[in-house]
């Protein structure tokens, strides 16, 4: 994941994406990143795909928790994909901000679900860890942007 200098044909150089500017229903000069080629989304979107089969399972005793759970879990993706749709880096940034913050909800749910008997230790682990992962990429994405890396 990480953003090059732009070339002159608009594709981001040293990147797994491209930047396209589109002209499309008055969105022109907007910041085009296919998020399917971003590692964190492809990250955060298996996460919660493991999220939604596990939920079913683990917290079929509390489906309000476990809809919280599968919400904030997509929540992760769904700004990631937003925030590439976006008019700007900054833009990108701010959603990133967003996806940061629901991966610290969904991490809080796991702890919650795992702390009253709901989630059993070691699927607590292995989710908490991938919610770590993904909480990192987020991070050093947003510091790449940022140009603080």
């Amino acid at each position: 994941f990480g953003f090059g200098q732009n070339g002159e044909d608009g594709r981001c150089q040293n990147t797994e994406f491209r930047i396209q500017k589109t002209s499309s229903r008055g969105m022109r000069g907007a910041l085009m990143i296919d998020f399917h080629r971003l590692k964190v989304w492809q990250k955060s979107h298996a996460l919660t795909i493991q999220i939604y089969h596990e939920s079913y399972r683990a917290l079929r005793k509390d489906r309000s928790l476990a809809a919280q759970t599968r919400r904030a879990a997509a929540s992760i993706s769904a700004n990631i994909v937003e925030g590439c749709g976006g008019p700007s880096q900054a833009e990108l940034a701010r959603f990133l901000g967003m996806s940061l913050r629901s991966a610290a909800e969904l991490e809080y749910h796991l702890l919650l679900a795992r702390d009253v008997g709901l989630l059993p230790r070691a699927l607590y682990e292995r989710l908490h860890a991938s919610t770590e992962e993904v909480k990192r990429m987020i991070t050093g994405l947003i510091k790449k942007i940022k140009g603080e890396e």
